[in-house]
């Protein structure tokens, strides 16, 4: 940027607009203006049916596999997105040994295997692309029918980004996502999401968002409890004279 000179235009599109991103902005770029397209709130293409099933790690794998063979049409294609490069590897490998046919894209794969991966989706050689987030930003396959989230993500832009993947050029699409009790921090986030395009939010999705909020209060208000007893002790603690200081007959630590 040093070497750039100072009379440049830069301009940036996105998506999301998150903190981070702002923050970026802000450092290079100088008194900018914004053109948006819709509302700068957080918000899922109302032009995907989102469905959320909340169970155990160890039924995601059995999920999977009942989605690929039982559910999917010959005319369906889906993304199904793993949180982990070695996850999408095992996926993809347990569907071959399967007799499921489909391709596999992430940071660890060649860039000509990437490009294979997605000839492969988009001509219809596969009907199941098996990708990390590698494939959450910037590639448009017209004709996904499915975007399933394996793994959840680990934020709800990378979240709406994903299920940007379906749903394209007018298109109806679905996203199908498995959330676990590890993922309850996004369950609120994600409801959300959920409301704004008119998607139904299940109870036990509500409960999961409650739980991990009442969970988050019980913490603040221990923690404040801590503190104010830490705080008090030292007070108390301050004067080391007579009773042996800090490792004699006083308090201790």
């Amino acid at each position: 940027m040093l070497d750039i000179r100072d009379d440049r235009q830069t301009v940036m599109t996105s998506a999301t607009w998150p903190a981070g991103v702002r923050r970026l902005a802000s450092s290079y770029m100088k008194n900018p203006f914004q053109v948006f397209i819709g509302s700068l709130d957080l918000a899922a293409t109302h032009t995907v049916t989102q469905k959320i099933e909340i169970m155990e790690e160890e039924e995601k794998f059995y999920r999977i596999l009942r989605f690929a063979k039982e559910e999917m049409q010959p005319n369906d294609k889906a993304i199904i997105f793993c949180g982990r490069k070695d996850g999408a590897d095992s996926l993809s490998c347990e569907f071959v040994l399967k007799g499921i046919n489909c391709q596999s894209i992430h940071g660890n794969r060649e860039q000509s295997d990437r490009e294979q991966a997605l000839a492969d989706i988009k001509s219809g050689e596969v009907k199941i692309l098996i990708a990390t987030d590698v494939a959450s930003r910037g590639i448009d396959i017209e004709d996904i029918t499915y975007v399933v989230n394996y793994d959840f993500p680990r934020n709800i832009e990378e979240y709406v980004h994903r299920v940007g993947r379906t749903g394209r050029a007018n298109r109806l699409g679905t996203s199908l996502s498995f959330m676990t009790r590890r993922d309850w921090g996004s369950a609120a986030e994600l409801i959300e999401i959920l409301k704004e395009a008119n998607q139904e939010v299940s109870p036990e999705l509500q409960d999961m968002a409650d739980r991990f909020k009442a969970k988050k209060e019980r913490e603040n208000t221990e923690r404040s409890a801590f503190r104010g007893s830490f705080r008090g002790g030292n007070s108390r603690g301050g004067n080391r004279g007579g009773g042996g200081g800090r490792y004699g007959g006083g308090n201790r630590w």
